[in-house]
Formats: structure tokens, sequence, C-alpha cells
């Protein structure tokens, strides 16, 4: 996308200079995000949680939730969009008070359950 000066829809952005291996999506807490921001506070972000991704092509992958980590905006998210060893989806979105925190939640690519 080019530049604009519109703020961000209610879609899901894929980041395309994500390393390799590494699928970053962002999205808003209060829109396409929304039921991963209602599961971290629910307490039902677990581990096996799975995700369902078709890439551009149209191929479908599975992931299931490896971990999540709450950060600061400022701080060294670089983590979260860095080249993964195996195929990885990375999920991003605002939590806190006034969204000024950052969850960032890591997929890992598994076989069709």
């Amino acid at each position: 996308r080019g530049h604009s000066s519109e703020a961000p829809g209610d879609v899901v952005y894929r980041w395309g200079c994500a390393g390799e291996n590494n699928v970053y999506l962002l999205a808003h807490n209060h829109g396409k995000f929304h039921p991963l921001y209602k599961a971290y506070y629910a307490g039902t972000l677990d581990k096996g949680l799975l995700a369902i991704y078709a890439d551009p092509q149209g191929d479908v992958h599975y992931f299931e939730l490896a971990w999540y980590k709450v950060v600061a905006p400022d701080g060294d998210v670089g983590f979260a969009y860095a080249a993964q060893s195996q195929s990885s989806l990375s999920m991003q979105t605002c939590v806190g008070d006034d969204g000024e925190l950052r969850l960032v939640v890591r997929f890992t690519e598994g076989p069709k359950p």
C-alpha cells in the first residue's frame, strides 16, 4: 500500500518486511483481531490453539500457538518479525487500558489436524 493520511482500517495487515519463515500480521484489537484481544483477557491463549492461514497463492497452512508476550511499543520488538528457523505466524495487536502495550502471539506451522 502507498502512503495514506487515513487511519488504518478494519483489516489485517501483512508486513512484507518480516524475516524468512515468519508471516507477520497486524490488526486493531477492536477490529479483526478482537477475538485475539478477548482471548488474552479471558486467559484462553493456550499452547496448541490453532490458527488457519491461507497464503496469497491460496494454499492453506495450519499453525499452533507456541507462546505470547506483552511488550511496550518503544522497546525492542524485533523478535516479533525476525526470521524463524521453522515456518511461523506472528500476530500483533494492542492491549492495556489505553492500548499502550503490544500483544505478540507466535504460532508455528504443523500438520493439518
